[in-house]
């Protein structure tokens, strides 16, 4: 299953959520929730609106404990601030693996599956138990090198229903 986690696509060195009015940010850290609203100012930079944070009460010492924690606060923060709309979610490195991997640079009609064909030889788990997603970081000579970007579907998939 592919998850957009990171914006994969660049047009002109600026990601696409730049061309929206508005961009929520939200951050599940290990023992929080925090969001920042942000718009684009004239000169193409962001401008922070507003944040705001919803701390977890109690102890999270297993996954499922910090996924329960994390959904709750998602919701009561959105409620509280009034959230909607498209998000994009950061998730603490210890839920994350981030990859960068090399391979040689195909024309771009094959590019999707050649990544996933990567992403499978270098991800330390099944596609299908993750969701991924890919950026190009940049080419040399023949090769393209790409970050490839995963987290356990149970804990992506959760966290976005929630958000």
């Amino acid at each position: 299953m592919q998850f957009p986690l990171l914006s994969a696509a660049m047009e002109s060195s600026v990601f696409p959520f730049f061309r929206r009015s508005r961009l929520i940010a939200i951050d599940c850290g290990a023992r929080h929730v925090s969001c920042g609203v942000f718009s684009v100012g004239a000169t193409g930079r962001l401008v922070l609106l507003r944040q705001a944070v919803e701390p977890f009460e109690g102890e999270c010492v297993s996954v499922a404990d910090w996924s329960t924690s994390t959904a709750r606060a998602l919701v009561v923060l959105a409620r509280r601030e009034r959230l909607s709309g498209c998000c994009h979610l950061a998730l603490p490195g210890r839920h994350t693996l981030l990859q960068f991997i090399r391979i040689a640079a195909p024309e771009e009609s094959g590019r999707a599956k050649m990544i996933a064909a990567a992403a499978r030889r270098n991800l330390p788990c099944l596609l299908e138990q993750v969701a991924w997603d890919h950026l190009p970081a940049g080419e040399n000579g023949g090769e393209i090198e790409v970050l490839l970007a995963a987290a356990r579907s149970e804990i992506a998939g959760g966290l976005a229903a929630a958000a």
